[in-house]
């Protein structure tokens, strides 16, 4: 390229950066973005904690008294649940093991990082091996129409399906009137 040409071809680029100077930056700050590195013990906490967060007690309450209010002749119904565990979400690690040797003496370091896998550029999450669900420990249901012993056999029976407690856990009784 010849000297005479250089400020031409300058003038080129120029306008070009000035016609497309929102685009350059949007790619500019996308690059910036992606190569900020994102702390792996923090994004593993993040999504365990939204794993054992996906279960909430009275959520479960709720949604089963809305179901058993359905049935033919239970009317308005109020369910309590309790528990003997919590959830909880195992998650893989990799474990290393080795011996170090110091004046004379050896001893055995164990290292382990909780394996996780990409989901884009800048999320990880931990690889779930494992979710344990919470383990019910019995139920009162209070149900309007409890004092028919046809209904309260069904609410029985359908508490004892959603939650797997036998049926002896399970306590139906007639809501008071009103």
């Amino acid at each position: 390229m010849e000297k005479k040409n250089m400020p031409e071809a300058l003038k080129k680029i120029w306008e070009f950066i000035k016609k497309s100077k929102y685009v350059l930056v949007v790619i500019l700050l996308g690059v910036v973005l992606i190569s900020l590195p994102k702390d792996e013990e923090e994004s593993v906490r993040e999504t365990s904690a939204s794993l054992t967060e996906g279960f909430s007690l009275s959520e479960e309450e709720k949604r089963i008294a809305k179901a058993l209010s359905e049935i033919d002749g239970a009317g308005k119904v109020t369910v309590v649940l309790t528990v003997c565990s919590t959830g909880e979400t195992v998650v893989a690690k990799d474990t290393e093991s080795y011996v170090l040797q110091e004046d004379g003496e050896s001893r055995q370091e164990v290292s382990s990082s909780v394996v996780t896998v990409s989901e884009g550029s800048q999320k990880e999450s931990p690889v779930t091996v494992e979710v344990i669900y919470p383990e019910y420990q019995g139920a009162l249901v209070v149900a309007e129409g409890a004092g028919n012993a046809e209904t309260k056999l069904r609410l029985t029976q359908a508490v004892a399906d959603l939650t797997g407690l036998s049926t002896e856990k399970i306590t139906v009784v007639k809501m008071k009137s009103s």
